[in-house]
């Protein structure tokens, strides 16, 4: 009985987690439809510009990944740190949100610049980030688990295995930042090479 209550209360951090996203992935999407047409047009000039200097590979590959291993690890560490701090779980909510809303946002920023020729290099362009976000949804999948048992055992005095549990959360940002770095690989040498080939 308590295994089935434990399957039922994860799916529904699943199931709220996963509406999260779904919802900042449309909002994403829409967002450059009521935007004014001077930020349209910077938007569309970034992007230019950027895809301009992939294709003439005019990049700084050293600041590229500086930057994106800064970003991807910062993350993966402050996800880590607020479920320990029991009181973290709104906070992470939100970085799931902004996550996804960026994600789709940069999709279809690529999508307005260039139309429908702009489809494949958008979706190459995103790899990496639908990498993050997976890895930040399993992260902070994770990250709510364990607060929620800490909080029971701090002040539910409810028993667990708190060796096991608190390894077990060891174990996943040593892996996370593994795959966070391998990430940033991704993004700062090999999505430039296939974006060239398109």
């Amino acid at each position: 009985m308590k295994q089935l209550i434990a399957k039922i209360k994860a799916r529904k951090i699943l199931s709220i987690m996963t509406i999260i996203t779904i919802i900042s992935l449309i909002l994403g999407t829409l967002f450059i439809s009521i935007l004014s047409k001077d930020n349209k047009e910077l938007i569309t000039s970034n992007v230019i510009d950027f895809f301009a200097a992939i294709k003439s590979n005019n990049l700084n590959y050293n600041q590229i990944l500086v930057k994106s291993l800064t970003n991807n690890l910062l993350l993966n560490i402050i996800i880590w740190l607020l479920g320990i701090s029991i009181i973290g779980i709104p906070i992470v909510i939100i970085l799931l949100f902004i996550k996804s809303f960026i994600l789709s946002f940069t999709f279809t920023s690529i999508i307005y610049t260039y139309k429908y020729k702009g489809i494949i290099s958008a979706i190459i362009y995103v790899i990496p980030h639908i990498i993050n976000l997976l890895l930040s949804f399993v992260l902070i999948y994770y990250s709510i688990t364990f607060s929620k048992s800490l909080f029971n055992y701090l002040f539910k005095k409810k028993e667990c295995n708190r060796k096991e549990l608190v390894n077990r959360y060891l174990k996943l940002l040593i892996i996370s930042t593994f795959l966070f770095i391998i990430s940033s690989i991704i993004e700062t040498y090999i999505i430039p090479i296939l974006i060239r080939l398109f």
